[in-house]
């Protein structure tokens, strides 16, 4: 895995995604210290990310529900 230093990492940070999006991973370091590491997003990810994306196009696509407001007794009342 390749590590760069965080200064290098701002000047060329179109080549990082390029090497993400090739599958290779870089670690970030500050003073010698690993602090991030970017890597490309897994298959699994990208699935979930989907299912979400899916989930909020049908909630997008519900009525809204115009309920009156309550106060919290009203809502708790046992009547």
């Amino acid at each position: 895995m390749k590590k760069i230093t965080s200064t290098e990492a701002n000047r060329s940070f179109s080549k990082l995604l390029a090497r993400a999006a090739r599958g290779e991973p870089t670690e970030i370091t500050i003073r010698g210290k690993v602090v991030a590491r970017l890597q490309p997003v897994s298959e699994e990810d990208r699935q979930k990310e989907e299912v979400f994306l899916q989930h909020l196009d049908a909630l997008k696509r519900k009525p809204v529900m115009n309920l009156p407001r309550l106060s919290r007794d009203e809502l708790y009342d046992d009547e």
